[in-house]
């Protein structure tokens, strides 16, 4: 079974270098990650060329500086926006994954207008009331 590509969208804000990096170097050499798309948003207190220095050495990666602060959900928004594979992780900056995160995607077919989340974010957020559940508009 061949597996679809998927790109990993990261909305970055702050200074997560450190997160960011651990889910760049643990992902970067699987076959089905297109692409590592990463939208900073501008911020005070960090310099986007530190991220740019420090990830330079991944191919897959692009970082894509926001023109303006767009905050949670509209940067987001963009990370997934600017991917180009039709299925994407979205992940947060201060979060790090690693194959345990895709097993459950890859050993399985992928089906459309189906969202694929961790019932467990630790340490403390609890999904799985939403675990193969319906959820409408």
């Amino acid at each position: 079974m061949r597996v679809k590509p998927i790109s990993i969208a990261i909305p970055y804000h702050g200074n997560r270098v450190k997160w960011v990096k651990q889910t760049v170097t643990l992902n970067h050499n699987f076959n089905f990650i297109k692409e590592i798309v990463i939208t900073v948003d501008p911020c005070d207190d960090f310099n986007v060329a530190v991220l740019r220095k420090t990830l330079s050495i991944f191919p897959k990666v692009r970082i894509i500086e926001n023109e303006k602060r767009l905050f949670v959900f509209r940067n987001k928004h963009k990370a997934v926006s600017e991917c180009t594979s039709e299925w994407v992780a979205l992940i947060d900056s201060d979060n790090v994954i690693g194959a345990t995160y895709f097993g459950p995607i890859i050993l399985n077919t992928l089906v459309n207008n189906l969202i694929y989340c961790p019932e467990i974010g630790f340490p403390s957020l609890h999904y799985e009331e939403f675990s193969n559940k319906t959820i409408g508009f």
